[in-house]
């Protein structure tokens, strides 16, 4: 083996490896960001209330497919923006994020705001008896180009019991 060609193999690998990790931080900076709160119990301490947020960092439009649970079993979903809408497995929606900075004008007003962030209210209908533990929520996001990727992205938090089950528990620890 000559050495212009172990030269040659050096180069052409180096080169193949600085594509690939360009590839990569241009995917890692287009990714959304999805992020939640702190899950809130309801005044009736009969569902959580999530407040998940999606920020687009693409220049293409994203799209807030689906939300389901994963655990509990047997929870439900409802949306807060939607009341009539009764809770579900699973709720579809097509909400659209559009790309980084997109700004867009309200009628009448005159104002332009960024559009490349979208807020989602969840309430999640825990089963019967369940009052505490893990709590799993899978959000599916694509893109609206001709070949949609999907990606899902799943939401985990421990809850503790509402305030109110926690004093009944406490006053039984006592009598």
């Amino acid at each position: 083996m000559d050495v212009a060609e172990i030269i040659v193999a050096v180069a052409t690998s180096a080169t193949a490896l600085f594509a690939w990790l360009s590839y990569r931080y241009q995917v890692e900076i287009e990714a959304p960001i999805l992020e939640c709160d702190e899950p809130i119990w309801t005044e009736e301490g009969d569902a959580l209330w999530f407040h998940i947020l999606l920020m687009n960092q693409a220049q293409r439009t994203l799209v807030f497919q689906s939300v389901r649970p994963l655990r509990p079993k047997r929870a439900l979903l409802g949306l807060r923006f939607d009341p009539n809408r009764p809770p579900a497995k699973q709720i579809a929606m097509d909400l659209d994020v559009r790309g980084r900075g997109t700004t867009t004008t309200l009628p009448f007003v005159h104002t332009s705001y960024l559009v490349d962030k979208r807020e989602l209210d969840v309430h999640l209908f825990p089963p019967s008896g369940w009052f505490a533990g893990k709590v799993c929520i899978e959000v599916v996001i694509s893109d609206k180009s001709l070949r949609p990727r999907q990606r899902r992205f799943v939401i985990r938090k421990f809850i503790q019991p509402h305030s109110a089950i926690r004093t009944t528990e406490e006053t039984k620890q006592i009598d």
